[in-house]
């Protein structure tokens, strides 16, 4: 989530050619006072506040600025909404509606956060995730060491200059046994939550969810180069968010 954001003039709905489309879609009145937040690497994103109703979030996402590992898919963060807003840790959805070139407006109720988040509310949100019921349409991660190996082996593939790369993966070790996949957000890092006034943590940005290894998620939320990517959020350390999560011991 990206907190710096800047105003557009009272009425005016001109940041992007498909936002007129949204406009007509959620009939906005001419009084909706809209800003631009920015900073989203894959997706154009509006606050709407209008003169009645909540404040919503809408998100113009591009199915085509996702990654093999990082899919950006507006229809799978519908479905994560649906199934865990009335659980406390997700925005609730408003609508879904189709623009032009395969992308889609997401709209959802805005979240206020008041507060950072530290290492035990992020790992208590992240259990709270992964003993979340699965929903139909969940993409299947690898979970043993093999197929991870063999997925990871793929993305080089399509990547340029791709021989410095292969010496940088890891070596096979047979360590791990068997684990119990779960609900997975799959890009929980710090700026991609918030925390309510009643000390409440929510995941935002769900366009990636999935079933696989907990420890995926442990992963990217504590990777050092996924939190540099937005200066703002707190910096936690992999031991610290591990030790309070709940099956740590």
């Amino acid at each position: 989530m990206v907190k710096d954001s800047i105003s557009a003039p009272r009425g005016k709905h001109d940041f992007h050619p498909a936002f007129n489309g949204l406009r007509r879609a959620m009939n906005l009145s001419e009084d909706t006072e809209v800003r631009q937040i920015l900073g989203g690497r894959t997706s154009l994103v509006w606050r709407l506040r209008r003169p009645q109703g909540p404040v919503l979030v809408a998100k113009l996402s591009c199915p085509q600025k996702g990654t093999p590992l990082f899919p950006n898919s507006p229809e799978a963060e519908w479905r994560a909404m649906v199934a865990l807003s009335s659980k406390g840790i997700a925005p609730w959805p408003d609508h879904l509606i189709r623009a032009e070139e395969g992308r889609c407006f997401l709209v959802s109720q805005a979240i206020e956060s008041c507060q950072a988040i530290d290492a035990h509310s992020l790992s208590a949100l992240l259990a709270k995730i992964h003993s979340s019921p699965a929903w139909p349409g969940l993409e299947h991660r690898p979970t043993c060491e093999d197929s991870i190996l063999q997925h990871g082996a793929s993305i080089l593939r399509s990547c340029a200059g791709q021989t410095w790369l292969h010496r940088m993966m890891p070596k096979r070790t047979g360590a791990g046994g068997p684990i119990q996949p779960c609900v997975l957000h799959r890009d929980l890092v710090p700026a991609n939550t918030a925390v309510t006034q009643g000390n409440r943590a929510i995941a935002l940005d769900w366009q990636c969810p999935a079933i696989g290894d907990p420890c995926e998620d442990i992963s990217h939320a504590t990777s050092p180069g996924m939190q540099s990517l937005t200066l703002s959020a707190p910096r936690l350390k992999v031991e610290t968010v591990a030790e309070a999560y709940p099956d740590a011991q």
